[in-house]
């Protein structure tokens, strides 16, 4: 997902957006879902925090959005473990930046 070609980046963001929505109706793609599910969000933080290009940031908000809204108790822990990671995205983030970003995401569930 940090590919610097903006297409391959984006057929594969919504491939994962996709199988995140269909996911709950099917037993075994939950637990794909559940088993990888923290590695992905690892790599879609990476992808924010700057290790992808500017342009394709909101293909990675759609992931957050999805796993948001069909994983939401799995999403908080796997959140809060990444919260507490040193130098996770980047360096120049504080932990009180990460605390508001991680509020940020889980209240947008709230609001759809």
């Amino acid at each position: 997902m940090s590919l610097p070609e903006a297409p391959t980046v984006k057929a594969a963001c919504l491939f994962l957006v996709t199988f995140i929505n269909q996911s709950c109706d099917h037993n075994v793609m939950v637990i794909v879902v559940n088993e990888q599910g923290m590695s992905l969000l690892e790599q879609t933080l990476r992808c924010i925090g700057g290790e992808a290009p500017r342009s394709v940031i909101d293909l990675m908000a759609d992931i957050l959005l999805s796993l948001n809204k069909n994983y939401f108790d799995r999403l908080c822990a796997w959140m809060t473990v990444f919260l507490h990671r040193d130098g996770f995205p980047s360096s120049r983030i504080t932990v009180m930046q990460k605390e508001h970003y991680i509020r940020m995401i889980l209240t947008c569930r709230e609001s759809e």
